[in-house]
């Protein structure tokens, strides 16, 4: 699994790069991506205040896709929304006792 638990704009392209090259030399297999779910936002998150607010939301949406086509799973980050993307909202990793 791999966790991005924040992300701008200009990272989405490194996030396919990442994947890629996990999938073609890692020792264990890459099953699922957990990525988080934006809503409208401008002037954060690489995004220009004058910027379409669902800039990143369809970005996001777009590499989803790409993620899938691959046969991944995809969990939402709810930060702050719950994303239509998703196939599983992931909120915490539970601990071992």
């Amino acid at each position: 699994m791999l966790f991005i638990g924040d992300l701008d704009l200009e990272e989405i392209p490194v996030i396919e790069e990442t994947v890629n090259y996990i999938m073609k030399v890692a020792q264990r297999p890459l099953n699922a991506v957990l990525l988080p779910s934006y809503g409208g936002i401008k002037g954060t998150h690489g995004v220009l205040v004058d910027a379409d607010p669902q800039l990143l939301s369809r970005e996001v949406a777009k590499l989803v896709k790409k993620l899938k086509e691959k046969g991944l799973r995809v969990g939402g980050l709810p930060h702050p929304i719950r994303a239509p993307w998703s196939d599983f909202d992931f909120q915490r990793l539970h601990q071992k006792t």
